[in-house]
């Protein structure tokens, strides 16, 4: 048969345009799977705009383009009124909406990423009306709202107005306002303020902001979209950080963000999502080993300092973990002792978010699940937080589950307001507390010494061996105290010499977090916080700082504060070292090679006498029992050596907690009253004696003064409260000591001085 070139060419051209128009099917179904559906409000600037051409357009628009674009998915918009397109999404008609007030009106029908911008309502009235100045004197006002906006269920929730107006769009509430009807809008202030300007209504003005209508705004998904909000968010926390969202920021609002006139507090993440979910799981980790090794119940590992180690940990620094009953919902092991005991199931109601996190593992199959919820502080505070609840594998030996959940502040900046109030027995919370008392005594003292040496200046004060010696103390193992100016920021006693009288700005660029934290203090501002301090090697190691004023000026008009600070690695202790490992010895390879030597020998022996004088029975007797013996030896071995790991585990996790624990007796310490006499000074002869027991005086107890003495030194003072001299250091130790401190919290001859004690175990400490 012969072929047909003509024919053959048109066979392969059609089959080329078969090919073609099927790539190009698969290529408009891939791009069809990448797309999501989204909806934006008519009048929401900048947030959300309609172009000339009728688009979509906005701050809140472009985010989610930028969001879905660093994740490779696409986004498509329609244009409509927000009471349409807020009920689309609910339907399902649309994927995502760009621009969603989280309210607890919502929480029920949307799930929200996190936060990307936070607002504050505002009332705006015609110029001129001084009839608005509270929320109170709107209650016989015709307040104005968008159709569904956030403004409008805040309005009825707090029952602001009993004439409340609806109107679809924001622009055209403005408009009416102009033209004289109703009596004010309420909306939030950026977007009042532009739409003021963009309609050049000089007849509008804001007349309140409403610093108890704060609007956090998300991209919001359908309840129960879980693929598309972990699509979100993590689109949300790459532009973060790779800088899209603050250009994007600049670009609508003018302002770089965190700047002067910026419209909105942050609330972005600073914290990292897989910091917290990397801790959840070992935590979980460690828990499952944990209970295999050790058969307890719920209770008797609630009882367990071991293991309430293992389950709470913190996550940088403002997270922790979490223990609960994945069956029953109980919490079993948390931070906050007082919801210990407590059924996550009481927050169905009051925190949602959090209850609908947790019920995703309630009663079911374990399994990993992640999300953002709203958490309410004991202040009545709403803060965001981060959540990853990890599965434990194997149960308690009551059959209990566990499940970890670990979480943190989405910002850490908010979060560091309300850390410090959980009680987490970490290492750190003792160090910080002892920081903290230690720079507090130390302006006490430097207060003192001041009061009782009015004419001394900075020059004196410098030259002053004593005075130095209260102005840098130990703060712990690798601590100190130093005394700064406040006013110029000038170093004026410190450890290093080198350091003395440096200005401390020029530190700025080479330790930008410790000039962070000192920087705040000036003008005389106490201040705290964790920075990395290069050390001369060049290697960099993480402190923590706390800095308070000295309430007294010097003789020249001086401003001091002292700052306490040490290396948070002396307080360290890794938790995943709390289960102990048995690492090899060489002892016990000697040992145990010597145990294997002597086996083949005497096995030799045996064989050689075999055939002389013993018989198959007796020789595979000996051979048991020679077996035994050395199977007994070693499996004893094995156990003291398994004890003794334990032993010095523990010994040293005791030694370790017991500095801790100091610490901690000392902060509480510094509550109780010091030691007062009271009594008047009744001629000029009294300031003379130091030990007349008729002038008053104050001991005072700096921390960690371990090796010498409890006691630094003891001021009399008059009945004024003014000081009159100051008892030796040692002295003082040794009258207090015999004379006082050996019957703590007695009264003794009232009539006579009236003694009060209250340092019930200073004793004990001078040699500790």
């Amino acid at each position: 048969m012969r072929s047909h070139p003509v024919a053959l060419a048109i066979i392969l051209t059609l089959l080329s345009a078969v090919l073609a128009s099927a790539q190009i099917q698969e290529a408009n179904n891939g791009n069809e799977q990448n797309m999501l559906l989204s909806a934006s409000e008519l009048d929401y600037p900048p947030l959300s705009i309609v172009t000339e051409e009728g688009m979509a357009d906005g701050f809140s628009v472009e985010l989610l383009r930028a969001a879905l674009g660093a994740v490779g998915r696409n986004v498509s918009f329609y244009v409509g009124p927000w009471s349409e397109i807020k009920e689309d999404l609910v339907l399902g008609k649309i994927d995502v909406l760009p621009l969603v007030g989280r309210t607890p009106e919502r929480e029920a029908i949307y799930d929200f990423t996190v936060p990307y911008l936070t607002m504050h309502g505002a009332v705006f009235a015609r110029a001129g009306d001084r009839s608005i100045t509270s929320l109170e004197s709107l209650k016989d006002k015709e307040l104005v709202v968008m159709n569904g906006d956030n403004s409008e269920e805040y309005a009825r929730r707090e029952n602001l107005t009993l004439n409340l107006v609806s109107i679809p769009t924001y622009e055209e509430a403005f408009r009416q306002l102009s033209e004289g009807k109703h009596d004010a809008i309420l909306v939030q202030d950026w977007v009042g303020k532009q739409i003021v300007k963009d309609l050049m209504l000089t007849n509008i003005e804001q007349v309140l902001t409403l610093g108890g209508f704060k609007q956090d705004f998300t991209f919001a998904v359908k309840e129960g979209d879980s693929e598309h909000l972990s699509l979100l968010n993590e689109g949300l926390s790459r532009i973060i950080a790779d800088g899209t969202y603050d250009r994007i920021y600049l670009k609508w609002f003018g302002v770089p963000r965190y700047n002067a006139g910026s419209p909105a507090e942050s609330t972005t993440p600073t914290f990292d999502p897989e910091l917290v979910r990397s801790k959840g799981l070992e935590t979980a980790s460690m828990v499952a080993e944990y209970i295999s090794l050790n058969e307890k119940t719920v209770k008797e590992l609630q009882e367990d300092a071991v293991f309430n180690k293992i389950t709470v940990q913190s996550i940088g620094e403002t997270g922790y973990t979490l223990i609960y009953d994945p069956d029953s919902g109980e919490i079993y092991f948390h931070p906050q002792k007082s919801l210990v005991g407590t059924n996550v199931n009481a927050f169905r109601w009051t925190l949602p978010s959090f209850w609908k996190l947790i019920n995703h593992s309630l009663g079911k199959e374990c399994k990993e699940s992640s999300g953002y919820y709203d958490w309410k502080e004991f202040d009545g505070t709403i803060t965001q937080k981060y959540l990853v609840n990890i599965c434990v594998a194997g149960k308690t030996k009551d059959n209990r589950r566990l499940q970890v959940s670990a979480t943190s502040y989405i910002n850490e900046d908010i979060g560091r307001k309300y850390v410090f109030l959980y009680e987490v027995k970490e290492a750190s919370s003792f160090a910080k507390a002892s920081i903290k008392q230690k720079a507090e005594d130390v302006s006490r003292q430097i207060e003192i010494y001041l009061r009782s040496n009015p004419t001394k200046t900075l020059a004196d004060l410098q030259a002053d061996t004593y005075f130095r010696d209260i102005a840098v103390q130990p703060v712990g193992k690798t601590g100190y105290t130093a005394v700064t100016d406040y006013n110029t920021l000038v170093s004026r006693f410190h450890k290093n010499p080198a350091i003395i009288d440096l200005d401390l700005s020029t530190l700025r660029s080479r330790l930008p977090g410790f000039w962070e934290i000192m920087s705040r203090t000036k003008g005389g501002r106490e201040a705290e916080g964790f920075y990395d301090w290069q050390e001369t090697n060049g290697s960099i190691r993480k402190k923590y700082m706390y800095v308070s004023v000295v309430p007294v000026l010097t003789a020249d008009g001086v401003g001091l504060h002292v700052a306490a600070t040490t290396y948070l690695d002396e307080f360290d202790e890794p938790a995943q070292d709390i289960i102990p490992k048995q690492e090899p010895d060489s002892n016990n390879v000697l040992y145990f090679g010597g145990i294997g030597i002597i086996t083949l020998l005497v096995i030799f022996s045996l064989a050689r006498t075999r055939s002389s004088n013993l018989d198959n029975g007796k020789l595979i007797f000996m051979l048991v029992s020679l077996t035994i013996l050395i199977l007994s030896l070693m499996l004893i071995q094995t156990y003291l050596i398994t004890m003794q790991v334990r032993e010095d585990h523990i010994t040293q996790y005791i030694s370790k907690q017991s500095t801790l624990l100091r610490g901690k007796v000392d902060s509480l310490h510094s509550n109780l009253d010091l030691i007062v006499v009271d009594a008047k000074v009744t001629s000029e002869d009294d300031r003379l004696n130091l030990h007349d027991e008729q002038l008053e005086y104050e001991i005072l107890t700096p921390f960690f003064q371990r090796l010498s003495s409890y006691l630094e030194s003891a001021y009399y003072l008059d009945q004024n409260g003014q000081v009159l001299s100051r008892v030796p250091f040692k002295e003082s130790y040794r009258q207090t000591k015999k004379n006082y401190l050996n019957k703590p919290g007695v009264n003794e001859s009232i009539q006579s001085k009236s003694i009060v004690i209250s340092l019930p175990f200073a004793t004990d400490y001078n040699t500790t």
